[in-house]
């Protein structure tokens, strides 16, 4: 387990404790190894990257360990911003589990073939301008499309850019209904 913490003072990699967390994102990304958890807390964020192949635990608490298997959020201020959330499992919220906090949201995430009798994608998540299944009844501009990987099958998880009928214009391409 990998801690970040932005008011860190003594950030001493490999970042394993609340007192030698690192004080960016970046830092205990580049220095955590396949399986680790990153725990973040206030103020820090991670960005822009593939959550893939998470899971909890299927015996023991079952809102702190069997849910939320890509994304937990227990604050309400937590934001979980421009991620792809997939292939994760979990007893509730595959993907993102938010518990159902107002203020915590899934922004510009994509959360597909996540795993859970609860929630597979999502669970007690607001999400907004997010690309799942089914399309959620709560936030705005989501949608419920393919969102068209590379290849999936070799974990290219990167939006197909296709070229359209008009040469000059190049758009990202979402038009099939994903399956959960």
């Amino acid at each position: 387990m990998r801690y970040v913490d932005v008011n860190s003072t003594d950030a001493t990699p490999p970042y394993t404790n609340w007192a030698t967390a690192a004080a960016s994102s970046q830092q205990t990304v580049d220095a955590a190894a396949p399986g680790d958890d990153i725990v973040v807390t206030n103020g820090a964020s991670l960005f822009g990257f593939t959550l893939t192949n998470g899971a909890t635990r299927s015996a023991g608490d079952w809102e702190r360990e069997q849910k939320g298997g890509g994304v937990w959020c227990e604050s309400t201020s937590a934001t979980v911003s421009n991620r792809t959330l997939i292939s994760n499992s979990a007893g509730g919220g595959g993907g993102v589990l938010g518990w159902g906090l107002p203020g915590a949201i899934s922004n510009n995430c994509i959360a597909c073939f996540n795993q859970a009798p609860d929630g597979a994608n999502y669970l007690e998540a607001v999400l907004e301008y997010s690309c799942t299944t089914p399309l959620p009844t709560n936030g705005v501009g989501n949608i419920n499309a393919d969102p068209r990987f590379v290849d999936a099958t070799i974990s290219n998880f990167r939006l197909r850019v296709e070229r359209s009928h008009n040469l000059v214009n190049w758009e990202l391409v979402a038009t099939v209904p994903i399956p959960v």
